[in-house]
């Protein structure tokens, strides 16, 4: 064990602690915190419009000619249009109309879309405030008590009829999005750094010194804790960049489970994957002896690791409840990627958490057996590449060229 954590320690310090990694932390975290201050500006800026278009039942038109009436007061122009229910939702949703009174004049209610007008609400709160008093007062014969009773109780139902709050929503996105990216950038840098470092000690023989003294699964053992503890030093600080901004700006106050546990279950799938993929980086590496090379094992990795992220970032926002997504997130190669995406804009059920984790626990075990054999079989193999069957079944396992 002292052995693994040897050169665990040695990947580390080379890893960590050069200025290019340094600096180059610190510009990601400064641009995590500038892109959440900016998207939290403009998720919460208002934007209303000095003209609104409304739809009326035609049980509420006295209610609608005092809206328009109060819109002219406050220096903003309301349109009236006639319209029934079903017509007036579908208006909404294709953007023609702002909202649609409908109910009764004791009882308003008032429909609006995924992006509601705040100054069009408040007004329509007043003007149900108005409509409670001037009844009240004409059944009761002006008892302020009852008057003022009623008048507190007078807020009136808003639906939205696509049942999503815009604001919300697009930032839980936001969220989901920055913590897909950290994901993404954790596998594909680990993966990068851990393949050339395979091929660099492969091509100045260091590796031949270094199995003089340690089996190549201890090695193997090593630099992927080493590289993992640098990815995840880095993972931590962009976690709290992205944790401090989000308890400042509130964005994080939407997430559908608490800050620390999203940040807990995101770190889990981050690990889990960099292991999953990390020791799929270093087997292929080791098949090839030459840096010209590596592209030829880290493109086909870096294709599959786009995959697994576009999934998440278009597929789980516009289909979180489709066969496909809870088919595809159970993938041990995508459920890093998508789990953590469903978590952030809605509940999962803790069934499909479970087995998708335990899927990627089973899929760990396997890489690590046939990784193990790939690299220790093919770590000290020099010249041209060798091929997965030569790997695998452990013929001309070592090869040197003159």
């Amino acid at each position: 064990m002292s052995d693994i954590m040897l050169v665990a320690a040695r990947e580390f310090k080379t890893n960590m602690l050069k200025k290019s990694s340094i600096i180059a932390m610190i510009v990601v975290a400064a641009l995590i915190a500038v892109g959440m201050f900016v998207v939290n500006y403009f998720a919460t800026k208002d934007d209303d419009a000095p003209a609104y278009t409304v739809g009326v039942a035609s049980e509420v038109q006295q209610v609608g000619d005092i809206l328009k009436s109060a819109g002219e007061q406050s220096g903003q122009t309301v349109e009236l249009k006639t319209l029934e229910r079903a017509e007036a939702e579908q208006q909404i949703r294709d953007g023609d109309i702002d909202g649609y009174l409908t109910g009764s004049p004791d009882d308003i209610e008032f429909l609006v879309g995924d992006s509601p007008r705040l100054a069009l609400n408040s007004m329509v709160q007043g003007i149900a405030g108005q409509q409670t008093l001037a009844t009240e007062i004409a059944n009761l014969g002006g008892n302020p008590a009852q008057v003022m009773q009623k008048v507190a109780q007078s807020t009136p139902t808003i639906t939205s009829i696509d049942g999503t709050d815009s604001e919300s929503k697009g930032k839980a996105l936001f969220v989901a999005m920055i913590g897909l990216s950290l994901v993404m950038f954790a596998l594909i840098s680990g993966g990068a750094i851990l393949s050339m470092g395979v091929v660099e000690e492969k091509t100045s023989r260091v590796v031949e010194l270094l199995l003089a003294t340690i089996r190549p699964s201890q090695l193997l053992a090593g630099k992927v804790i080493g590289i993992g503890a640098t990815i995840l030093l880095q993972f931590l600080t962009y976690i709290g960049v992205f944790a401090a901004v989000g308890y400042v700006t509130g964005m994080t106050d939407i997430l559908p489970s608490s800050p620390i546990l999203f940040v807990l279950q995101l770190l889990m799938w981050t690990m889990f994957g960099f292991v999953l993929y990390s020791v799929i980086w270093a087997a292929l590496a080791s098949t090839v002896s030459r840096q010209e090379d590596v592209g030829a094992i880290t493109t086909p990795m870096t294709f599959i690791i786009l995959g697994g992220f576009y999934l998440g970032m278009f597929l789980v926002p516009n289909s979180p409840d489709s066969s496909a997504t809870f088919a595809l997130s159970l993938v041990p190669f995508f459920s890093p990627f998508m789990m953590p995406v469903r978590m952030a804009l809605g509940a999962v059920p803790m069934w499909q958490i479970l087995l998708a984790l335990a899927l990627l626990i089973a899929a760990i075990f396997v890489v690590l057996w046939l990784g193990g054999k790939i690299y220790q079989r093919a770590v000290l193999h020099t010249g041209s590449r060798m091929s997965l069957k030569e790997a695998l079944t452990g013929r001309n396992t070592v090869r040197r060229n003159a």
